[in-house]
Formats: structure tokens, C-alpha cells, sequence
């Protein structure tokens, strides 16, 4: 994508951010690419009881290595990321586990 491209793409959707895929990520990919991405978030019921949205997010975060295994975006769930998120509500639970960690989670988004 050319950088005109990615700008229309994050104006339209702000909660798109640029991306870049690193070479060789697939068959015939010599070079690094220039994209837009959103990333992966995890959805679920403010009902959801905290206690079990702590736990979720501690696996969450703290198993990467075993998370690649199944998929390589995986890669790019890590608490740091988590700052990344600037219009998603964090779940009470998820705000605990990161909080309890040292990340900070923006006042809107509790």
C-alpha cells in the first residue's frame, strides 16, 4: 500500500494502524510489505464475570509461546499491544490483570 492508500484506510477506520509484514512471512514475500492492520481483540459480555475475564486475559498474556504454536499472528498478543486499543472498552477483569502487571489502561476504556 502506498502511504495515500494507508492514510484513507485509517481515516475511514480509526482503529486501523499501520502494519508492517515482515519479509519472508509467506511463500514469495522477499521483502517487507506496507499494510494497514486491526488488531485482535478478544470480545466479550460486560456479564461476564471479572473473575473469569482475569483469568482469560492471564492466559492470554502470559502463554505467547504457546499461543504461536497454534497461530503465527499470535505473535502480536503481547501485554505491550494492549496499549495499542484506543476505542475498545477493556472488560473489569482485563483492566485488573493488566493493571496488577504494570500497563496502564486509559480511563475511557474501563
Amino acid at each position: 500500500m502506498s502511504r495515500d492508500e494507508m492514510a484513507k484506510f485509517m481515516q475511514a477506520e480509526p482503529a486501523m494502524s499501520p502494519f508492517i509484514i515482515p519479509a519472508n512471512t509467506y511463500d514469495d514475500q522477499p521483502e517487507d510489505v506496507s499494510t494497514v492492520s486491526l488488531w485482535n481483540f478478544a470480545i466479550a459480555s460486560e456479564d461476564m464475570p471479572e473473575s473469569l475475564a482475569y483469568e482469560l486475559t492471564k492466559l492470554a498474556m502470559e502463554n505467547n509461546d504457546r499461543m504461536v504454536q497454534s497461530h503465527k499472528a499470535a505473535k502480536e498478543t503481547l501485554p505491550e499491544n494492549g496499549a495499542k486499543n484506543s476505542f475498545m472498552p477493556f472488560h473489569p477483569g482485563a483492566v485488573r490483570w493488566f493493571e496488577e502487571n504494570g500497563y496502564q489502561i486509559p480511563p475511557a476504556l474501563k
